[in-house]
């Protein structure tokens, strides 16, 4: 095992229950040693995403008490594992840990699987390649995977503007498609930016005029939502007969009676679970040098919210995010 000389024990941010956002303590934890296939990063920055807050809030998943959550992360690599041979020392990267593939990432170091890790991309800084290992790989799993998109396809986004959202909306850009975007007038610029046909979800006329400029009106050849409930069904509406309805959200019930009618395939992605699947982890590590090239090559910008947390606010970026008011992915930075 490689290493350089460290102290012996790290500032992390952890919880004893679930709850509200001010469930957070800060706490001293032993610096953890990589096995043969981790790496042990010096995390500069994890990001914050909405399954990270239902974790916290106790309403999906089962925790172990202390909970050290989060699993975005971008830092530099500081050990390898003997087994590991693409890294060396120094490597600024990004990835996915969490105690499925690692450890939590709400601390001053994180292991990772060396699977799950990529070099960051050279031409954002390396904070911002926090935002993007988990839903970059969700996105992409969700219109490549299960959608099978084709770049004449014409492609529907629903929150187009969030997380998964924005990343997906570039990469149907990028794979050659025609893509329409949902998201609140506000933020109809970035959609703009993305080279999207920006969608009012609020307005029922909105999406009845984008339905009209598909191929003989009969709607999208693929819907990605990303929100879930009422979306789910307008996804299920806005799709072609024979198109494809792929979405990330799922807890919740709904009428399948026009899928059976249209012959839709309706498809679900969860990263979380390509994760865990030991054969699926080498995929996602490609996906994420992949999304390495394309952020330099400048075919996707992660959209990151300008207000700035740090290991000690962590509860109040959790508020944040739950109250609506971010504009892209909220990052918090661990390091300078």
């Amino acid at each position: 095992m490689m290493t350089h000389t460290m102290t012996h024990t790290m500032k992390a941010q952890l919880i004893n229950q679930c709850g509200a956002p001010t469930v957070f303590y800060c706490a001293d934890l032993p610096i953890p040693k990589p096995n043969a296939n981790q790496v042990l990063i010096k995390l500069h920055a994890t990001s914050v995403n909405p399954i990270e807050t239902k974790f916290r809030a106790g309403h999906v998943g089962k925790l172990h008490f202390p909970a050290l959550l989060h699993s975005d992360f971008a830092g530099k690599i500081i050990a390898t594992g003997e087994l590991v041979t693409q890294f060396i020392l120094g490597d600024a990267v990004f990835g996915n840990a969490g105690a499925i593939a690692g450890t939590g990432t709400l601390a001053e170091y994180a292991l990772a699987d060396a699977r799950l890790v990529a070099t960051a991309p050279k031409s954002i800084p390396l904070h911002h390649a926090a935002a993007l290992p988990l839903v970059s790989i969700t996105a992409w799993e969700a219109l490549f995977d299960k959608a099978q998109i084709k770049p004449w396809h014409q492609v529907l986004i629903q929150g187009g503007a969030g997380g998964v959202g924005h990343i997906a909306t570039q990469l149907a850009k990028w794979a050659g498609c025609e893509v329409w975007a949902s998201a609140s007038p506000s933020k109809h610029h970035f959609l703009h930016t993305f080279g999207a046909n920006p969608i009012d979800y609020h307005e029922q006329q909105a999406f009845d005029q984008a339905k009209a400029q598909t191929i003989d009106e009969l709607g999208f050849d693929v819907v990605f939502d990303t929100v879930g409930r009422a979306s789910l069904d307008k996804a299920i509406e806005m799709a072609r007969p024979n198109g494809t309805a792929v979405a990330i959200a799922g807890r919740s019930e709904h009428n399948l009676q026009l899928v059976h009618e249209k012959n839709l395939d309706l498809k679900f992605e969860f990263k979380t679970l390509g994760t865990i699947n030991e054969h699926h982890r080498a995929h996602q590590g490609w996906i994420l040098r992949h999304i390495s090239r394309l952020v330099d090559q400048q075919k996707i910008t992660p959209i990151i919210d300008e207000t700035v947390f740090t290991l000690e606010t962590v509860g109040e970026a959790h508020a944040y995010l739950e109250s609506g008011q971010a504009t892209g992915k909220v990052v918090i930075k661990i390091t300078n």
